[in-house]
């Protein structure tokens, strides 16, 4: 995850690199994620910004895809965080082993996800998602995915399940 400074009162010591002024809630941040230093996005893909910098740069839509590819993409595994859900424009993740049981919902219009826990599974998907979301790009992204969601993964049970599933697979 980007590094950002703060001092000893948890005030920002960082600046947003769209705008240039201190950081401050709500913020977007990446962990690093595009390889190619080529890339003009390159120097935003370990960085923290202010969400609504985040909503309203021109970059936004393609940003958020090189994440979200770089999230889906098949030819990466991770055995502790397998796959339970792919699609074209949404992507989870899950590891019921850890206490709570999580899961991270990527979007393809937002590139990072949520994370939510497994146990709230149905309370998430039934409106909760609303609670987490910090900026209105991101409620409107989750509000047209949950039903596709929830069609797919309906039950905490069914996150469970692929999980398993998943975790057998590989």
């Amino acid at each position: 995850m980007a590094q950002l400074l703060v001092d000893e009162n948890g005030n920002y010591l960082t600046e947003c690199p769209l705008c240039d002024k201190t950081l401050a809630q709500p913020i977007f941040a990446t962990t690093h994620f595009i390889e190619d230093p080529a890339d003009k996005l390159w120097a935003y893909s370990d960085a923290g910004m202010h969400w609504q910098c985040y909503a309203d740069w021109k970059y936004q839509a393609r940003f958020a895809k090189q994440y979200f590819d770089a999230v889906a993409n098949p030819h990466y595994k991770n055995p502790y965080w397998p796959t339970v859900l792919a699609l074209p424009e949404i992507h989870i993740n899950a590891n019921c082993e850890l206490e709570p049981p999580v899961a991270d919902v990527h979007l393809q219009a937002i590139g990072p996800g949520i994370r939510v826990d497994v146990s709230q599974w149905e309370k998430w998907l039934a409106g909760g998602f609303r609670d987490q979301c910090v900026h209105s790009l991101q409620l409107s992204a989750y509000s047209a995915a949950v039903s596709r969601i929830q069609s797919e993964l309906p039950t905490s049970q069914s996150v469970k399940d692929a999980f398993t599933a998943a975790k057998e697979a590989t």
